[in-house]
Formats: C-alpha cells, structure tokens, sequence
C-alpha cells in the first residue's frame, strides 16, 4: 500500500512538473525584469506610464518602465507601519490617482503617499477607521475610495482632500472576510475569504469569489 500511494504522488509530482514546463515553453518570454535585493516579496503592481508602482513586503518601489527590456528602481518608500512589531510595512493592496497613490497595509491602516516627484515619494495622510480595521485592497474611482476591509466588509472613503481621507459609507459583506473589490457600473463585486474551522464542516473550497450587495 504504501508502495502504490508513494507511486501515485510521483506521478501526481512528474504530471504537474511536465504540464507546468509545457506552460513556460509556450509563453513568450519576459521583456525585462527587475531582480529584488533580499528577501522581498512583490504583493500587487499598478501601472502608470512611465512608471510601475510594486506594494512589497517592506513598503513601496517605484520603477522606471520607460526602458521596458531594462526597468530600474527609481524610487523607495517606508511607510509608518514598516517596524518588525507592525508587520513590516507590507502593501498589499495598491490605487494610483494622478500624483496621488493609495496604499493599504493590512491592519497598519491606509496610507496615502505624494508620488509627484517618483524619486521620492513622500506621505501625504494616513487613515484607519480603528484598531480592529484591516485593509487588503483599494480601488479608486473619482472621490471614492472602496476598500476591501475583511471582516469589516467594504468601506468607502471621500477622497475629494487627499490630505485628509473621510468614512464615507460601510456595507458588510453577507459572508467571509472582503479580500478585493472591484466595481462595474453601480455595483462593487467582492471576493470574500471563508476561514474554516475543520475539515469535517464543509466540502467547500478555503477561498472563492461570491457577489455582495450594492455599496451606495
């Protein structure tokens, strides 16, 4: 028995390996890159020509993608959460308004940094609704922001002063924990996270994306 399971898990192995390669072989291959220095994880990416905006595990890149087959970091930033006792800064969620970027650090709160001069970007305001708030992602969408709150649904924000971010509305989600918003018309899609407590409890998957209500 043990034999035949320790069989099955090699070909379970070697199938996965061979349709993973068969994937790389056919797609095109990268442009450029931008190699990280240390152990630093790329967690989501916005686009504003000519620059990249990388949320990383210890706070923000700002890279220069004029030169595709050659991108350089052009600029960094800390953000007031990056001590080892607050998470380390990570930005996991990113919006790009203009000269203005949104960046959500979790429970850290919401910061919003001055991206005018990309070679230094610098803080503009910081908003957290309270200690219990954890934010994951952000949208922007003229004056509002949507943020994906996890257990605390979708919150939106006026954004009119970006110097001074104000609780707009809440709407909580009908089940698991906001991950990620994304609107098309008058309605806000929200992926949710279902913890689950014991295998035994359900057949359903860990995370999967369900439709909430309409956020006003």
């Amino acid at each position: 028995m043990k034999t035949s399971v320790q069989t099955l898990l090699f070909a379970l192995t070697f199938l996965i390996y061979a349709e993973t390669s068969a994937q790389y072989r056919d797609n095109t291959p990268p442009v450029g890159f931008v190699r990280p220095s240390g152990l630093v994880h790329i967690l989501d990416v916005e686009l504003a020509n000519p620059y990249a905006y990388a949320g990383v595990s210890g706070g923000l890149w700002v890279i220069n993608i004029a030169n595709r087959s050659r991108p350089t970091v052009q600029g960094t930033y800390r953000p007031r959460g990056s001590s080892a006792t607050r998470g380390g800064g990570q930005i996991y969620g990113l919006a790009v308004n203009g000269s203005v970027l949104y960046a959500c650090e979790r429970t850290n709160g919401l910061e919003v940094i001055d991206i005018a001069n990309p070679s230094s970007p610098r803080s503009l305001s910081f908003y957290r609704q309270s200690n219990t708030h954890s934010y994951e992602q952000v949208l922007q969408h003229d004056s509002t922001l949507y943020l994906a709150a996890h257990e605390h649904g979708v919150e939106t924000l006026d954004i009119t002063n970006p110097r001074q971010p104000t609780h707009q509305s809440h709407t909580q989600t009908t089940s698991g924990m906001a991950i990620d918003v994304a609107l098309s018309n008058t309605h806000a899609y929200v992926a949710v996270d279902l913890p689950i407590t014991s295998i035994s409890q359900t057949t359903e998957p860990i995370s999967h994306l369900r439709l909430t209500q309409r956020v006003q």
